[in-house]
């Protein structure tokens, strides 16, 4: 998997791409961790996952278990995130559920746009 994050200045809105596998808990973990940095530099609290390059192997409990405790690998509760795929599944509306449990504001789209606007209304 390889993943690189950039900052959109006019958007306000740190962009992580996300190409290849996405295996284990550890993978998907290593992707969000991506957005951080980028964050701290920039004093942002949005992020967009692109996730459409992505082949999404994780299990459904891998990804409870991310979203199910973002604080323990360094994720604030301030930040607000979108992850846009190329098809949405079971497993990734499960994941948008976990995290509005759990008071992630966290959103799943298939379209990069309505993901841009969802993000810029907040």
């Amino acid at each position: 998997m390889e993943a690189s994050a950039t900052y959109d200045e006019d958007r306000a809105i740190c962009c992580v791409h996300i190409v290849g596998k996405i295996a284990n808990r550890d993978d998907v973990r290593a992707t969000f961790s991506q957005a951080q940095p980028v964050l701290a530099e920039h004093g942002g609290d949005r992020v967009l996952f692109d996730l459409r390059d992505a082949e999404l192997a994780a299990s459904t409990m891998q990804n409870f278990d991310v979203a199910a405790e973002p604080e323990s690998w360094g994720w604030k509760r301030r930040y607000r995130a979108a992850n846009v795929y190329s098809e949405i599944t079971e497993d990734e509306r499960f994941l948008e559920t976990v995290a509005f449990n759990r008071g992630i504001e966290f959103r799943i789209f298939d379209d990069m746009n309505q993901a841009i606007s969802w993000l810029s209304r907040g």
